[in-house]
């Protein structure tokens, strides 16, 4: 029979093994460039607002909006109440391109945007017409790096 010294000996080594191997992979994901739509689904999840660049008021924000809607990368900017968030694919040379946004979620310390870029489809008619694909979203103003992930759907 286990004594109650033993028992608690493994239960505490059991716990820190279990918050070892779950930060161990929270790091590992974290590393990764591209994710799948399961692991970032596993994370917490942070409610997102999905904008129209009508909303922002002119000055600061809407000249920052404007400049990294054109730069490809994920961008953000915070105000009092708000992290307002850019993805943007950068220039493109013919019409047809958009940004499809899969979830926002927080990992650690981060938060995580998961998206990717979707390309004109072969049978579709298209501009050759310069183009700067991007969306913009915002989420309550919180503490965290932001990171942008593609996601692949398998």
């Amino acid at each position: 029979m286990i004594s109650k010294r033993k028992l608690g000996i493994l239960l505490l080594l059991s716990i820190t093994t279990s918050v070892f191997v779950g930060c161990s992979n929270e790091n590992t994901l974290m590393k990764k460039d591209t994710w799948t739509v399961k692991e970032l689904k596993t994370q917490k999840e942070i409610k997102y607002e999905l904008l129209d660049e009508s909303v922002l008021n002119e000055g600061e924000m809407k000249s920052w909006y404007e400049k990294a809607s054109k730069e490809k990368g994920v961008h953000s900017k915070t105000d009092k109440e708000y992290t307002y968030i850019v993805i943007a694919d950068g220039k493109k040379f013919t019409t047809g391109y958009g940004i499809e946004l899969f979830d926002v979620r927080k990992v650690n310390k981060e938060i995580v945007v998961g998206y990717n870029v979707v390309e004109p489809e072969k049978n579709t008619s298209i501009e050759e017409k310069e183009s700067y694909p991007h969306m913009i979203l915002r989420i309550k103003a919180e503490d965290g790096k932001i990171v942008g992930k593609k996601i692949k759907e398998k």
